[in-house]
């Protein structure tokens, strides 16, 4: 994709301007041929040095996602939304653009219905916010299958997504949460 951040390889699920619809009633709709489940979108513009510094992370939070839940449920989208006329479409019930400034994170419901996330400003405060909004498409088994049938207790997994506790305990900043993550692959 032109000036995307991300490779066709990476995986998050990339979107473009074309896959954005408003509907009658103002909301912004994302096109059922692109939708694969509810979450989280990053708009961002290639030029945005917040932007580019954070595709490994997002590329890891895309993973984690696909991994804990078998690439169904919860899904990390990404939208170049540079110069893209949906960015600047008001969506009903605002009155302000779908995407104020870069980056923006957005969500997609059950019924692909495309929200901002007002004053959320990192993947790990969408997430924890997407899954306000949706405990129970957030809840997950605190073990994993490993060969030979046996199952594992995830260090980092358990508590990720938890309905009565929603805290996503991955500094953004930080080398620490690439660390949990990592060890949460093994």
């Amino acid at each position: 994709m032109e000036d995307s951040l991300y490779k066709p390889t990476d995986p998050v699920l990339q979107l473009i301007n074309k896959n954005f619809k408003q509907d009658k009633t103002g909301c912004i709709i994302l096109d059922k041929s692109v939708f694969k489940g509810p979450g989280i979108i990053k708009a961002y513009a290639p030029w945005c040095p917040y932007c580019s510094n954070k595709v490994d992370k997002i590329n890891r939070l895309a993973t984690l996602l696909n991994k804990q839940f078998n690439d169904q449920t919860v899904r990390m989208y990404t939208f170049n939304a540079n110069n893209a006329p949906i960015a600047q479409a008001i969506p009903a019930g605002s009155k302000e653009p779908l995407i104020p400034g870069y980056p923006s994170f957005l969500q997609v419901d059950p019924e692909r219905v495309v929200t901002r996330l007002k004053d959320i400003h990192s993947p790990s405060d969408a997430i924890t916010k997407f899954c306000s909004s949706y405990p129970s498409l957030c809840t997950t088994n605190p073990t994993t299958q490993t060969g030979g049938g046996k199952k594992k207790s995830n260090p980092l997994l358990p508590g990720l997504f938890k309905s009565s506790n929603l805290t996503f305990n991955w500094d953004m900043d930080s080398n620490k949460g690439d660390q949990a993550v990592e060890k949460a692959f093994r």
